[in-house]
């Protein structure tokens, strides 16, 4: 089986790539959001973009923003690259999801 990490192209923006266990690729690559911050009449007050880092594993299609969507966010803040890297990393370490055929 060839290793597809090392033979195809990095995605844009990626920063970073970890391998799982059953041989796909964990993306980590900076990424943008869109943030509301709401009145107290329920209605967007303020919408600004936020800036930081995600993951995205090639094999299970998990990504780091499951996390943080329960949280009201869609990402890593560009303050947590260690946070972002070290969950990448983790996932990388359990999942056995093997690449997708091309």
């Amino acid at each position: 089986m060839q290793n597809t990490a090392f033979t195809t192209a990095w995605p844009t923006n990626t920063v970073m790539r970890f391998l799982n266990l059953g041989g796909a690729p964990v993306d980590l690559y900076r990424h943008t959001w869109t943030v509301h911050h709401y009145a107290t009449t329920h209605t967007p007050a303020k919408t600004f973009k936020q800036t930081g880092f995600e993951w995205r594993c090639t094999g299970c299609d998990m990504t780091g923003a499951e996390k943080h969507l329960r949280m009201g966010e869609a990402g890593y803040h560009e303050t947590e690259p260690r946070e972002s890297r070290t969950d990448a990393n983790t996932h990388a370490s359990t999942c056995r999801a093997m690449p997708r055929p091309a």
